[in-house]
């Protein structure tokens, strides 16, 4: 056998060893917190991909034995019982419904970033929905029940004061071919240069960074020759391990943009010292981060949020990430929105920051949810008004890929906040019209005298990635109506959003529009 032929055979097993990192793994305590005792049965669902494509169940819990079902993602299947291999790694037998109509009982390795629960009752405790606009009646229900294109106001959005902008976009997806023509120009900023005077003006911007920006690191999370500003698939390369030249973030510190999320499933895509390598760009650019950080940093040493601080503003961001592709998070490097042990620490640090006179607001943005499901479902519903209801204005959704509703939300003690569910892509190169499709969406605060700082409006400018086949340029562009090409993309995102909160591209953005002599 020829040496590369060895090497291509190692690093599948590398890549999909089942060795997870201690927290990834269910315990008997997760099981009892989610109700799931004794006889009872618990739905859970499927939320990452084996390499081949599907979560393998097998006849037992050895890895060798007989492939029974492979469970896709956003497949759900109903847990019996916990058990442990040899090696201590746990199993979930489950029933899984066949797609022939029949049912079958197997094994699947027991992880949160595989499976994820969809009653979270037992974690976040009792969160009752209190959506103006239509919600959730029972809370348990895996997706299907949020009204769409539902248009909202704030009750105090022409109250007198400051007015701010923040403007926010999804996710980087630096496919093959985006990632082939900015090292050919050297420069990123041309697959979103249309909006950057939208970037430019805002009073603040976020972006969620899909992958590492880490040096001379190779997708085994080991120090190698830097190949310079080019794609060559070893240190710089597309899915399903992506890593990005750190040009990029001088880019987007150039475009506007003041604040990214790095907790994501691409995380740990180049391993502990690809999320190292990728913090030393982001503070070389001056980028301010939130959801990673370097091993052996303690809380006192890097907290989880960051701080930015615009014009007056001060919002404290807190990203978190649903897994990490079943990559070990060895030094708790990022922080996992469904974990047992980082769901506390993240809701009491959402509390603290919105109680913390220093701060106006708290902004939270959670990478979750099912792949291409313009739903979201019962466990973010749950997860995001338990942030909301801990302080946060506003909770800023990523990773379907494509767009989910947006909503306001009144909490218990009457603080009327704001909640997208995912915002989809921002550049990428994925061809389907729904992810082809893109918003720029725009939040807006007002700051009065009190130092009181509250929602005035929302509102959003469609767009589209151009990669269509024909396609000479991969850019991000306005989506209009009368442009045939890309009039499916359009006519996506208003059957998600509403249309009352659509801004045309290059219009002035002001969010509280229906308000006069506010400002």
């Amino acid at each position: 056998m020829k040496l590369h032929h060895r090497l291509f055979i190692t690093s599948v097993l590398c890549f999909t060893s089942p060795v997870y990192a201690d927290h990834d793994n269910y315990t008997e305590n997760d099981l009892h917190s989610l109700g799931c005792d004794g006889m009872k049965t618990c739905l859970f669902e499927a939320i990452a991909i084996d390499w081949l494509g599907g979560l393998y169940c097998r006849s037992s819990k050895s890895p060798q034995a007989r492939l029974v079902e492979t469970v896709l993602k956003g497949d759900k299947v109903f847990w019996k019982k916990l058990e442990w291999d040899e090696k201590g790694n746990p199993f979930f037998l489950v029933d899984y419904q066949t797609k022939k109509g029949g049912s079958t009982t197997c094994y699947i390795r027991a992880t949160r970033s595989r499976l994820a629960p969809i009653n979270q009752k037992g974690i976040l405790g009792s969160v009752v929905p209190n959506v103006e606009q239509g919600d959730y009646q029972n809370p348990q229900e895996p997706k299907g029940n949020l009204k769409l294109q539902q248009s909202f106001e704030f009750k105090r959005a022409c109250e007198a004061g400051k007015a701010y902008t923040i403007v926010t976009v999804g996710d980087i997806l630096l496919h093959t071919a985006l990632q082939e023509q900015s090292a050919k120009h050297q420069d990123f900023k041309p697959l979103w240069t249309p909006f950057l005077s939208y970037f430019q003006q805002a009073d603040m911007a976020y972006a969620n960074l899909e992958a590492p920006t880490a040096q001379a690191v190779n997708k085994f999370g080991e120090n190698v020759t830097e190949p310079g500003h080019t794609f060559d698939g070893i240190v710089y390369s597309s899915y399903p391990q992506f890593n990005y030249h750190a040009s990029l973030i001088g880019d987007l510190v150039e475009s506007g943009f003041d604040v990214v999320s790095t907790a994501n499933n691409h995380s740990l895509d180049r391993r502990s010292l690809g999320i190292e390598r990728t913090i030393d760009a982001l503070e070389k650019q001056g980028l301010s981060f939130t959801g990673t950080r370097r091993k052996g940093e303690t809380t006192q040493v890097r907290p989880w949020h960051t701080i930015v601080e615009r014009n007056g503003l001060r919002i404290a961001w807190i990203a978190c990430t649903y897994g990490t592709n079943g990559i070990p998070d060895k030094y708790h490097q990022v922080l996992h929105c469904f974990d047992p042990q980082d769901q506390p620490i993240i809701l009491a640090e959402i509390n603290k920051q919105s109680q913390n006179p220093d701060i106006d607001a708290v902004f939270v943005t959670p990478h979750w949810g099912s792949e291409y499901q313009t739903q979201p479902n019962s466990t973010e519903i749950a997860l995001g008004k338990a942030f909301l209801e801990a302080g946060a204005l506003a909770v800023i959704g990523n990773h379907p890929h494509v767009q989910q509703p947006m909503q306001k939300y009144t909490t218990r003690d009457g603080r009327e906040t704001f909640i997208i569910y995912s915002l989809g892509n921002f550049v990428s190169d994925q061809g389907k019209v729904r992810r082809r499709a893109a918003i720029i969406l725009f939040v807006g605060l007002t700051k009065n005298k009190k130092g009181e700082t509250f929602l005035n409006g929302v509102k959003f400018i469609p767009a589209v990635m151009n990669n269509y086949s024909g396609a000479n340029h991969y850019q991000l562009a306005p989506s209009k109506p009368q442009d045939a090409i890309n009039q499916e993309s359009y006519e996506h995102i208003l059957s998600v959003l509403s249309e009352a909160h659509q801004v045309a591209y290059g219009d002035s953005v002001v969010t509280n529009d229906h308000c006069q002599n506010v400002r």
